[in-house]
Order: C-alpha cells, then structure tokens, then sequence
C-alpha cells in the first residue's frame, strides 16, 4: 500500500542534510514515487502546461519516468473529481514483459499521491493513459482507473 511521506531529509557523506523532498512509497513492495525531472536533465524547456507534472517511479528492479497531466473538475461547490492522464514515459528499465504491472502501480500511486498532497474535497481519482503511451508499453488499451475516495 502507498502512502505519502513529507520532509524526507537528504544527508551527504559527512551527515550534512542537503535536500529535503517528499515521496509516495510502498515499503512492502519497495516502490517509490517521486516528483521532478522532465527527461531532460536540470534544464526546464519552459512553463509547464497547468497541471503537468513530471514523476520517477522505481523498485528494486525497475525505473520509468513519465509525465502526467492533472485536472480536475469540480462536482458541486465542495466536491471535485480528480483526472490523470499520462502522456510521455521514457527511461524504461526493467519494464519489458511487465507492462501491466507497472502501469497498475502508475496509477495505485498516483491514487495515493493525488489525494494525499494537497487535494482536498476529491470525489473520486481517474488515471488513464494517451494512445501513443500505449504503444510505447506495447498494450493495445487500458480501461481509466477510477478510485472512489
């Protein structure tokens, strides 16, 4: 099960703390989800479209980054839907022959994560994923996962 930690400290060789993140981690399953990095270094190629955001996903024996857009719509005056949809992965080690695998954990993740950092009020969690995504993990489709929360 995922859940989100905050202020996670970051030491160098001599014990100095030199970043503090937060992350969304299975630790039965090793898994860990992490915010940051569009695929090309520390160089931003601009202003991200609204709700962009850039993720790493790994495990033991496993890392994918991916690119998710995030929006969501509102239900009534208090309540709101939340929607993923990924649209670009790259950095596919250790994924072959376990696509499904690693898209379910995409989206038990980004579940956890969505709800959890900052998202109050939501209803529901929908992750889905682009065509071309699709393709580049050799699926043929992948029904929207819909958490109601």
């Amino acid at each position: 099960m995922f859940v989100n930690e905050k202020g996670i400290i970051v030491y160098d060789q001599d014990g100095k703390p030199i970043r503090v993140y937060d992350r969304t981690i299975d630790h039965d399953r090793n898994v860990i989800l992490k915010r940051g990095g569009d695929g090309r270094g520390v160089v931003n190629r601009g202003r991200p479209d609204p709700g962009e955001e850039y993720f790493v996903l790994q495990g033991d024996d496993f890392h994918i980054r991916f690119e998710g857009l995030m929006s969501y719509e509102k239900v009534d005056e208090i309540n709101s839907e939340l929607f993923w949809k990924i649209r670009r992965v790259w950095d596919l080690e250790g994924v072959e022959g376990r696509e499904k695998e690693i898209m379910d954990l995409i989206v038990e993740a980004l579940t956890t994560y969505g709800v959890n950092f900052g998202m109050k009020n939501v209803n529901s969690i929908t992750v889905c994923f682009t065509d071309s995504v699709l393709d580049l993990l050799n699926k043929s489709s992948f029904e929207p996962v819909t958490t109601q929360i």
